[in-house]
């Protein structure tokens, strides 16, 4: 893994004149390094990918992991533009979602399907996986698929076990210290949405409030009150300002919960869009909640996308619609 700066425990940042906010990513490494790429924020300098937005600031919305193959290249690479974004004058956001909450308080196994072979290989020591396959194959024959064993294996309680094991280890303790709430210009991005009730905490106790359970967690101790982690009223699992029928319902609440913030707009991820991506399709409550979780890790009904806000103007990457992006052959 890359050499990792401390995250950032600002969260509020004023004259930042662009930025870009991607959504949900569950582990589609190649989609995020082509949205990179097309809006700017990184260059390929002899194959390699390094930072080239300048001062701008980069918001990933949350829920890198779960349901794809490379959440842990994700990282890699956040980690990376995170120090080199430092160093240009620009920041790399990496938000809190409820899919890296889930893995740090393990519970990512109990929803079918979150962890993937290749997730649960990533996180897992190479010698584990070497020894593994091997076993596998020899049951499996030269030409037998092993898929079916790691299935098998997934369902261990102590292969689990070990899984959330490297992975705090490893990864979780450096993800429960970043933010889940920042405040760039006058939008505020959070991964799930902020209600009323929490729109009056300052960003900064919301972050360390979140930080700390996380990380009391990771080191065994179990005898706290969750206040946000795991909280459907919270900011990593809110989902009522994506609802169909909210708008009406939370009309006036998303006005004051927008003053308290002391901002024009929300950004959030959590919930998909359906359908190819417009400007149109992504804003709510007269333009005050952008919803940018466009499945960009849906091999079918999902689409690359990026909302960009540059000198306070709001628009979609790319800019002509487009849908039912596919990751290249492997």
């Amino acid at each position: 893994m890359p050499p990792r700066t401390k995250p950032e425990r600002a969260c509020e940042f004023s004259g930042v004149s662009k930025v870009v906010a991607v959504g949900d990513l569950h582990g589609a490494y190649d989609a995020f390094v082509e949205i990179l790429k097309g809006t700017k924020m990184v260059e390929v300098r002899e194959g390699e990918i390094h930072w080239a937005g300048g001062t701008s600031h980069l918001v990933q919305l949350g829920d890198v992991m779960d349901r794809g193959k490379a959440p842990r290249k994700i990282f890699d690479l956040i980690a990376l533009l995170e120090g080199e974004a430092l160093v240009a004058g620009g920041r790399v956001h990496m938000l809190i979602g409820n899919h890296e909450e889930m893995n740090i308080m393990e519970l990512s196994f109990e929803v079918p399907g979150n962890v993937t072979i290749e997730q649960f290989k990533e996180f897992m020591p190479a010698k584990f996986v070497r020894d593994k396959e091997r076993e596998f194959r020899r049951a499996a024959g030269s030409e037998g698929d092993t898929e079916p064993y790691w299935d098998e294996l997934l369902k261990d309680p102590s292969a689990r076990q070990r899984y959330y094991d490297e992975f705090n280890r490893d990864y979780g303790r450096w993800i429960a210290r970043h933010n889940a709430v920042v405040k760039v210009n006058d939008v505020v991005f959070v991964h799930g949405g902020l209600n009323e009730s929490y729109s009056t905490y300052p960003c900064r106790s919301l972050n360390a409030i979140l930080s700390n359970e996380l990380d009391q967690w990771i080191r065994g101790d179990r005898s706290f009150f969750l206040r946000l982690a795991h909280n459907e009223q919270g900011p990593l699992w809110y989902r009522s300002l994506a609802m169909p029928e909210s708008e009406d319902l939370l009309k006036d609440e998303v006005g004051r919960t927008l003053k308290n913030l002391g901002a024009r707009a929300m950004v959030i991820g959590h919930t998909p869009t359906q359908g190819s991506i417009s400007l149109s399709l992504l804003h709510r409550f007269d333009r005050r909640v952008w919803m940018i979780d466009t499945g960009i890790w849906m091999e079918s009904g999902g689409a690359l996308s990026a909302l960009v806000i540059q000198n306070g103007e709001f628009r979609v990457w790319p800019v002509d619609d487009i849908s039912g992006w596919k990751p290249p052959e492997e």
